[in-house]
């Protein structure tokens, strides 16, 4: 008897064993499983780095073409500015684009310079008479009635030269 009980208890531990390789093999299966999302996490975050490396790049490249817009847009907005001031009465015309890459419209009379919202309505008539004048425009008709006689003639001078 002792014999069978030997061999029951070998058997029982032989199914113990085998209980405890499929384990082992789950966890081996898990543990590849969970290498793979590891390198695939590993593989996302250098993508991620060399996204965002690539989205400071790009921003750079935005802020030199912005520049390089600005700049080659001076001589043309510069050009506007003074064939405004050539039609206007006095003063000087303000057409151009500042460093934060606003654009200035407006009048620079006795060293002051009104942005054009800011122009009195006789103003803003012989500055708009000015700037359709810069752009080429040929004016049939100029509504004046802001202005007095002298600023009418003094607007209109340029369409005698």
């Amino acid at each position: 008897m002792e014999m069978l009980s030997t061999l029951d208890t070998l058997k029982a531990q032989l199914v113990g064993i085998v209980f405890q390789g499929e384990e082992v093999a789950v966890d081996i299966e898990a543990f590849i499983k969970v290498s793979g999302i590891k390198e695939q996490k590993a593989k996302l975050d250098m993508l991620i780095s060399d996204l965002e490396a690539s989205q400071e790049t790009v921003k750079e490249n935005l802020k030199v073409a912005a520049f390089d817009k600005s700049k080659a847009m001076a001589p043309v907005m510069k050009g506007v500015g003074d064939a405004i001031t050539g039609a206007l009465p006095e003063g000087t015309g303000v057409f151009e684009i500042t460093e934060d890459k606003k654009v200035v419209i407006g009048w620079k009379i006795n060293g002051k310079t009104k942005q054009y919202k800011g122009l009195s309505g006789g103003e803003e008539k012989a500055y708009n008479s000015a700037l359709l004048n810069a752009l080429g425009c040929e004016i049939i008709y100029q509504e004046s009635a802001e202005m007095d006689d002298e600023r009418t003639i003094a607007t209109m001078r340029w369409k005698h030269e």
